[in-house]
């Protein structure tokens, strides 16, 4: 790839963040002792999207400085050349983490760029899909059924995984072409199923 760097636009970088990034998140998790209060996850690829994440969704974490009205891409309200720390000290946020009430989350924080940025577009209708990216090593899935409520504002019971799921090396080649065009979440979901039940 590095011998045209006239190809470079062309790679699929965002693939290869998530991919990385859920990839690393997953070993961490695997790797990390819960049942400690304390404990140190190492994240590698791009954990400032999580950071990013965090601070839309759950408004009581978010710092107070550095924030700025929201604006497109989402990102630049919280700034890039300083490092920022979140508003509640360590032991109140695990707190309020381990015994989050849903009421307390802001689940669609950026509906309002839906019409107005083609690439939001994209995104949102993407993000209502499973989808597998290919990164550096396995690939990864995107649950977009597990999500719908930071897509729609509903949620919904999802229907088993495939036994492929949890052996990304045994996924065929009849998957892999959903590396791009996913399938609708809505054929994933038990609808009208109860999901306090389902929890």
């Amino acid at each position: 790839m590095v011998e045209d760097v006239s190809t470079l636009g062309d790679y699929r970088w965002g693939d290869l963040g998530y991919a990385t990034l859920v990839g690393q998140m997953s070993l961490s998790v695997r790797d990390s002792d819960p049942s400690r209060r304390h404990f140190v996850i190492t994240l590698a690829g791009v954990p400032r999207l999580i950071e990013l994440w965090a601070f839309e969704h759950l408004p009581w974490l978010a710092p107070r400085k550095g924030q700025r009205p929201l604006e497109f891409p989402a990102g630049r309200r919280w700034g890039w050349k300083k490092k920022l720390t979140v508003r509640p000290p360590p032991d109140t946020v695990w707190d309020l983490i381990r015994d989050g009430n849903p009421e307390h989350v802001v689940w669609t924080p950026w509906l309002s760029f839906r019409g107005t940025h083609a690439s939001v577009r994209d995104s949102y209708a993407l993000s209502q899909m499973r989808v597998l990216f290919v990164g550096r090593r396995d690939p990864v899935w995107y649950l977009g059924e597990r999500v719908r409520m930071q897509t729609v504002g509903a949620f919904s019971v999802p229907r088993p995984p495939p036994a492929t799921m949890l052996s990304t090396r045994s996924i065929g080649e009849s998957w892999r072409v959903h590396s791009r065009t996913g399938v609708p979440a809505t054929e994933l979901v038990i609808e009208r199923a109860s999901y306090y039940q389902f929890i």
